[in-house]
């Protein structure tokens, strides 16, 4: 019997983390938790795709704008066009994150891509879409590099938004 405590109050050698201070039983059932870097290689995924949204976003604005200037060379329905293109392009962007962690997989491409998902912390289940805007403006008030290197200390692997948010990155 003594032989059963002493493997249960020693530490695994797998284990780089240290012991959570509060306990999440839905978690512990989800074993492993993502490491560090696969999280911030589908951090830098999801990031290159919203900087390509932001580029067309861009030159949809650039074609608007070019009617103002002194170079005349584009009509006023170009000049629709592009500020069409500018607010889809900036709206797809500013919902990516939200949408995609918010829906039923809980997913971003680059999550995906890495085999990542997004819970609540509570119960493990998928955060819905109220959530997923939550989380993302949780992510805007922490900074988000910041919080991202939170991660790399915290032993369910959550960054600061994740914290605020109530949520959890899994494998």
């Amino acid at each position: 019997v003594q032989r059963q405590v002493q493997k249960l109050k020693a530490p695994s050698a797998s284990s780089s983390r240290r012991a959570p201070r509060v306990r999440y039983p839905a978690l512990d059932e989800l074993a492993p938790l993502p490491t560090f870097a696969s999280r911030f290689a589908a951090w830098r995924t999801d990031l290159g795709i919203l900087l390509v949204l932001f580029i067309i976003a861009s030159v949809g604005f650039r074609l608007m704008h070019k009617t103002h200037s002194w170079d005349d060379s584009v009509s006023p329905g170009q000049a629709v066009l592009g500020l069409i293109i500018g607010i889809t392009f900036a709206v797809v962007a500013v919902c990516y994150l939200p949408l995609c962690e918010g829906g039923k997989r809980g997913q971003t491409f680059g999550k995906r891509c890495l085999g990542l998902r997004v819970v609540r912390a509570s119960d493990a289940q998928p955060l819905g879409l109220a959530h997923g805007f939550g989380r993302f403006f949780a992510r805007i008030a922490d900074v988000y590099s910041i919080g991202l290197l939170w991660a790399a200390v915290d032993p369910y692997g959550r960054a600061f938004h994740d914290h605020l948010a109530g949520t959890v990155v899994v494998d």
